[in-house]
């Protein structure tokens, strides 16, 4: 019996499928040291108010020692390990506490400053605050007279030239 060729359609429907999996996957998202569920192990929230993002990220049961947070080329990455359950006589009937190594990282939508960042570690909930870099704040030109464009901080900006000068016109 010659093998049957699967219709077309039927392909069409699985490679949908497939897409729709990929679309919905974070790919910024956990990567987790047990494979499983990875996004409901290390869940965030990211807000902005003011100038300045703020990221939370829920790790119950996992010590303040256990969490490392580092910033680098713009991806804020945040990484903590769950240790198991101690090992002893006892039988188990059910285990749903993951341990091992939880890791989620998160391109930044702007540059932030570092030397202002804080975190903090309240109820199994890491809260960090990371201030926009000046650079990334939005900067008003000021017209002035002439050709001149006299922008904040004092210099100004002639036919695609840019200088510096001693004082910001009124």
């Amino acid at each position: 019996m010659a093998p049957r060729n699967p219709s077309p359609l039927a392909s069409m429907f699985t490679l949908h499928e497939a897409l729709n999996q990929l679309f919905e996957q974070d790919v910024t998202g956990p990567v987790s040291g047990i494979g499983g569920a990875g996004l409901a192990q290390l869940p965030l929230n990211v807000y902005e108010l003011d100038d300045a993002l703020h990221v939370e990220a829920l790790v119950p049961g996992i010590s303040e020692e256990d969490i490392q947070v580092n910033m680098d080329r713009g991806v804020l990455t945040i990484a903590a390990k769950r240790q198991g359950p101690a090992q002893g006589n006892q039988r188990w009937h059910l285990s749903e506490f993951g341990a091992g190594k939880f890791t989620r990282a998160l391109r930044l939508p702007y540059q932030v400053d570092p030397d202002h960042v804080t975190a903090q570690f309240t109820n199994g909930i890491l809260s960090l605050t990371l201030p926009k870099a000046e650079s990334a704040k939005p900067r008003q030109i000021r017209i002035g007279g002439g050709q001149q464009a006299q922008l904040e901080g004092g210099e100004t900006q002639e036919t695609g030239k840019t200088q510096k000068t001693g004082k910001t016109r009124s």
